[in-house]
């Protein structure tokens, strides 16, 4: 027992919040540099990474407009060699038996093919 009076707590330290020292600021300097240096570096990364998506995807558009272009006019070319004979307008090709139709469209393709090329 505890002659004075003053309870057994009173004699012991309080276990209140703890108080941490404080980095010197030389320390924390560094620290934060760190983490920029870091978050410098992510960020590099993934703006690489978002200005290759946009190439490819920029790629990617300009293919698929070539392709829909050339569906198009491969689409009109058969819509036109199918109507010849049906509107019955009287070509040479019609009489060497379609021959000439290939040729013709032969021609029509390389000369295409070097439009292409040479503007595009």
């Amino acid at each position: 027992m505890n002659l004075e009076g003053s309870s057994p707590a009173a004699d012991t330290p309080s276990a209140g919040p703890s108080v941490e020292e404080p980095i010197p600021a030389e320390v924390r300097v560094q620290e934060l540099e760190a983490a920029l240096a870091q978050k410098t570096q992510a960020y590099a990364a993934v703006h690489e990474q978002l200005l290759r998506l946009g190439a490819e995807f920029d790629n990617y558009r300009k293919r698929m407009a070539r392709q829909f272009e050339d569906a198009k006019r491969f689409a009109a070319a058969d819509v036109v060699t199918g109507l010849l004979p049906v509107v019955g307008i009287p070509l040479p090709m019609v009489s060497y038996g379609g021959s000439a139709l290939l040729t013709a469209l032969g021609a029509v393709a390389l000369l295409e093919n070097v439009r292409m090329r040479r503007f595009a």
